[in-house]
């Protein structure tokens, strides 16, 4: 159906480990790394408008 890869990059170990970190700040409440970029990229107007 699709000539990419986009599969292969969705389970690359990178992928995935920042997967885990956005889902663990987002759904268990987690303070880590990313909950600092997610709060400076809303504060510079960053994000989807829906």
């Amino acid at each position: 159906m699709h000539n990419t890869h986009e599969w292969h990059d969705f389970y690359n170990r990178h992928n995935v480990e920042d997967l885990r970190r956005f889902l663990d700040h987002v759904l268990k409440g987690e303070n880590n790394a990313l909950g600092g970029m997610l709060a400076a990229s809303a504060a510079e107007g960053g994000g989807s408008k829906a």
